[in-house]
């Protein structure tokens, strides 16, 4: 019996082409995406920040065309009561939310980080619904949660025998109720770049303090604030840009266009607001969201400054 020897044809589809092709479009891919950043870049934020500027130094009521007046609307906006209180406001919520978040937020995500933690994924989500909560819900939430009458909050007070407080319609109340507010907004965000960071840190300088007798206070504090420095930072930059753009007052007391008693809780950002869409002064809000813009910027600067003389770095 004689062996048959089959030949088949050798396939034409080769793979090289094809690898070739693949390595060829990668530019194009990274390209495209590049491109695709730099459009939303420009049409969401370099346009409007030019036209803001623009803006700043013209007078327009909404219709017809921006008038010339130089540094006008700069020299009004500044001789304005209520845009000094809201600077100083926003400064006050400056100084008592970055902190406090910042702090917050290597604590939660601390806890988060647990691998021993049960439903560690859900409850992940539910410290990041707050972030995604509409405002005007939020302060529909906490007008009720707040209430002198039948809020929660004077409820637990009463409880444990201590007067009831009128929240909202006091000024160090309406204070106390925006930080609290803006705080429970934005620390969902600010955990999880916090957790993002921690993640990050080798396991290794852990497990060679616990051989060591480090205790976990000693190791929180020898370890993990020493890598988190730069995370903490940028945290910290985040809750400032989110403060400076601070709007929840307007929905938490829509009587008084969010000023709160005694102009207690206005923002610039609320006065901007008002400017643009309730007085139809478009320049005098642009240059506030310019001095805004400029404020947070050297803020943001100083910032980093520090973090950057503090790890010993010129």
């Amino acid at each position: 019996m004689q062996a048959r020897l089959t030949l088949r044809p050798r396939s034409t589809s080769a793979t090289v082409p094809v690898r070739r092709l693949g390595r060829a479009g990668a530019p194009l891919v990274v390209g495209g995406a590049l491109a695709l950043f730099l459009s939303i870049l420009l049409i969401f934020q370099l346009i409007p920040l030019v036209w803001s500027a623009y803006l700043s130094l013209h007078s327009w009521a909404g219709v017809g065309t921006p008038r010339w007046i130089g540094i006008s609307n700069y020299a009004r906006v500044l001789s304005d009561p209520t845009i000094r209180i809201a600077f100083l406001n926003t400064g006050l919520f400056i100084l008592l939310i970055v902190p406090l978040l910042t702090a917050l937020s290597l604590l939660l995500a601390l806890l988060l980080n647990q691998v021993l933690l049960p439903l560690r994924g859900a409850l992940r989500v539910l410290v990041f619904l707050p972030y995604i909560t509409p405002a005007v819900v939020a302060a529909i939430i906490f007008t009720i949660v707040f209430n002198e009458r039948f809020g929660q909050i004077n409820a637990l007070l009463q409880l444990v025998g201590l007067p009831a407080v009128n929240w909202l319609k006091s000024a160090t109340g309406a204070r106390l109720v925006v930080t609290f507010v803006a705080i429970w907004q934005v620390l969902g965000y600010t955990t999880l770049i916090t957790l993002g960071g921690l993640q990050t840190l080798p396991t290794e300088l852990y497990e060679a303090a616990m051989l060591d007798g480090a205790s976990a206070f000693q190791r929180f504090w020898t370890i993990t604030v020493p890598l988190m420095s730069g995370t903490l930072a940028v945290v910290s930059i985040v809750s400032l840009l989110f403060v400076l753009n601070l709007f929840s007052p307007y929905f938490l007391f829509p009587a008084t266009n969010g000023y709160g008693p005694e102009r207690s809780a206005v923002t610039v950002s609320v006065v901007q607001y008002v400017y643009a869409f309730t007085n139809r002064r478009y320049g005098d809000a642009a240059a506030v969201g310019t001095l805004v813009g400029i404020l947070g910027f050297l803020i943001a600067l100083i910032q980093l400054r520090l973090w950057r003389t503090s790890r010993g770095w010129s």
